[in-house]
Parts: structure tokens; sequence; C-alpha cells
């Protein structure tokens, strides 16, 4: 289920300042990559851990993206 409101703006507040830059640097890349960010982190079934895991290869992509 995908959070969204007041449901979503509590989860984001319930993060640690480390996701929350995580978060952060998603929503500085392209557009597609932010989108891909807001279905992860709006995903109530994932924890945050694995919240940080998935944003971190998603990030991890981008970066071999451009590498090339």
């Amino acid at each position: 289920m995908r959070l969204k409101g007041e449901a979503y703006s509590k989860r984001l507040r319930e993060y640690s300042d480390d996701t929350i830059l995580l978060i952060s640097k998603c929503m500085s890349c392209p557009r597609e990559v932010y989108q891909q960010c807001r279905l992860i982190t709006s995903n109530s079934e994932l924890n945050e851990e694995e919240v940080v895991k998935r944003l971190k290869e998603l990030l991890d992509s981008q970066t071999t993206k451009t590498e090339r």
C-alpha cells in the first residue's frame, strides 16, 4: 500500500537524519529517479532499513549509468 498525505508526512518525520539525507540526494536526481524514490519511501510494507537499502541501490544504479 502507498502512503500519502498525513500518513506519508508522519513516516518521513520518523526517519533518521541519515535516511532523510539519502532521500534528499534522490530528490536532486533526474525525474525518473525521484519518482522511484517516492515509490520506495511511500511503500508502507517497507521498514526504514529496507527503504535505505533500496534507495542506496537506486543511487548506485545511477552512478553506474553515469560512469559509462
